[in-house]
């Protein structure tokens, strides 16, 4: 609001889009300049105590080798104890068509899954004949 009103007033020869970008500009110098008063305390040329360094630098390497490694841990079957296989035995497709509350079957498709080492050799060629 304040910029709407300053520009309404202000003899100027910037239009209001332009009027807003420089009221933008301005709160970010302010920002810089209030987020960088502790640099303007500190005595120029000044050493970063190496205690400081050291602990810093180690939370934010222990921070990024977290990132990169905590997903795969996560979600790896090592570590992860509902991680068990869980095979598919069994799949049924049904599509119907439900007419003035009478239910049409369309289509039923189904198939079941075998292991395949518990198949006898005969089992196993049938299998294959059938794709």
């Amino acid at each position: 609001m304040r910029v709407f009103i300053d520009w309404t007033f202000t003899k100027t020869a910037l239009d209001l889009f332009q009027w807003i970008k420089l009221a933008q500009i301005q709160a970010d110098l302010f920002k810089a300049k209030s987020t960088s008063q502790s640099y303007f305390e500190k005595k120029l040329g000044k050493k970063i105590p190496r205690l400081d360094k050291i602990l810093v630098g180690f939370l934010l390497v222990l921070m990024v080798v977290f990132l990169i490694v905590g997903p795969l841990l996560l979600f790896s079957t090592l570590s992860n104890s509902f991680g068990t296989a869980n095979p598919i035995s069994q799949a049924t497709f049904k599509v119907s068509l439900n007419v003035s509350g009478t239910p049409y079957q369309l289509l039923q498709l189904s198939s079941f899954y075998r292991r395949v080492d518990a198949l006898s050799d005969r089992q196993y060629e049938d299998v294959l004949e059938m794709q």
